[in-house]
């Protein structure tokens, strides 16, 4: 059921937004229906994803911020190397500075996967 609502209210959001391209909403309409139907998807559960299934899409943005991450005040060091033991075989540092990694056996298609969605939305940029 609730993927269903999902469904509509998703169709209504890009009706809406034709609508308010077409002229036939003005600005004041279409936020107020929008913040409605946002409203409405928000008070939906969120779907439960089985944990052995990946959301690769989100691998990848993790992946591509990692800089971001690590350089984080708010991380420690503990942290830090909490993730290093946990994603890696093999690591080798010059003082601080990871400079070459071997991913555990159950990452490499994770890396490989955000590797190839980098290019092709780099390459779909460039085109």
């Amino acid at each position: 059921m609730n993927d269903n609502t999902r469904n509509m209210i998703d169709k209504a959001l890009k009706n809406l937004g034709k609508q308010h391209l077409w002229g036939d909403l003005t600005d004041e309409e279409y936020r107020s229906e929008k913040r409605e139907l946002e409203r409405q998807v928000n008070t939906l559960p969120q779907p439960i994803i089985p944990p052995d299934l990946v959301n690769l899409d989100r691998v990848t943005q993790l992946l591509s911020d990692f800089s971001s991450f690590w350089e984080q005040p708010a991380v420690t060091d503990e942290q830090r190397e909490s993730l290093i033991n946990e994603v890696f075989e093999e690591t080798r540092r010059r003082g601080p500075n990871l400079v070459a990694i071997k991913p555990k056996s159950e990452y490499p298609p994770l890396f490989a996967y955000a590797i190839t969605k980098e290019m092709r939305v780099t390459r779909g940029e460039w085109i």
